[in-house]
Order: C-alpha cells, then structure tokens, then sequence
C-alpha cells in the first residue's frame, strides 16, 4: 500500500518487477502447455501402436508388424507436424520478448533498488538459458553464405 499525498486514500501500487515476473510465468506455463500438448499427442500415438501389436501377434504375419511399423513412424511424424513444440516455444518466447519490451517501458526507475534489479535480472536470465535450448537461433545473411 501506498499514498502519492498526505492524506490520500491508500492505493496497491503494483511493484515495479510484477511485470517482469508475470512474464516469466506466463512464459514457463505456456513452454509447460506446449509440452504437455505434445506428450499427451505422442502418448496417443504410442498406445493405439500398442493395441495394434497386440492386434497383429495373434496373426503373427511379419509383412504386418512391418506395416505397423511404418504407421507408426508416420504417426509420430505427423503427430510431432501438428503439435509443433519449436513453433510453440518460439512463440512463447516471443510474447515473452514483447511483455518485457513493455514492462521496461513502463517502469519507474525510482522504485528500483539493487535487489528488485537483481530479480529482474535473475528471471531474464533464467528465460533466456531455456529459450537458447529450445528456439532455433535465427539465420543471417552471413550464417547462409557461410554455409554454401
């Protein structure tokens, strides 16, 4: 609580790294989401493959098993296609980047004390380790030439 005048009525002021940490956990709850989406996706895809084993040992023909095989690698290619965990991590973390851009653009520098800074810097770090694992870096002109 705090009064901008003396003998104001008393109003919550938001501390100045709420942003910063609602971004960071919306940040982890969407990779969570995206995660989560593709596992239950792929758990999917592995259990019918069970039952259909399970189907083709009582057959036991082995032009089958290679069928199912086959049906099964495709389903993971397509399961994996449709959920896109790298789109959504990128995406996530693009939101990210924005919710940041304008929390830095909001803040009042005179709340700062060594400690929140510290925070902010702590939480950006943290985002920025896991989003260096799971987004692709981005391509320059230089890295193309550089490949060719």
């Amino acid at each position: 609580m705090s009064t901008k005048k003396k003998g104001a009525v008393a109003s919550a002021v938001e501390p100045p790294h709420k942003p910063f940490q609602d971004a960071y956990w919306a940040y982890f709850q969407e990779l969570n989401l995206a995660w989560h989406n593709t596992q239950q996706r792929l758990s999917n895809v592995h259990f019918e493959y069970q039952r259909a084993i399970q189907k083709a040992c009582q057959t036991q023909q082995q032009k089958d098993f290679q069928a199912l095989q086959e049906d099964y690698q495709r389903a993971l290619q397509s399961a994996l296609a449709d959920t896109d965990p790298a789109r959504s991590f990128a995406d996530a973390f693009t939101r990210y980047k924005k919710a940041v851009q304008d929390a830095i653009a909001n803040i009042d520098v005179e709340e700062l004390d060594p400690a929140i800074v510290a925070g902010i810097g702590q939480s950006l770090c943290v985002v920025a380790q896991f989003a260096g694992q799971l987004t692709p870096a981005k391509t320059t002109a230089d890295d193309k030439a550089n490949t060719e």
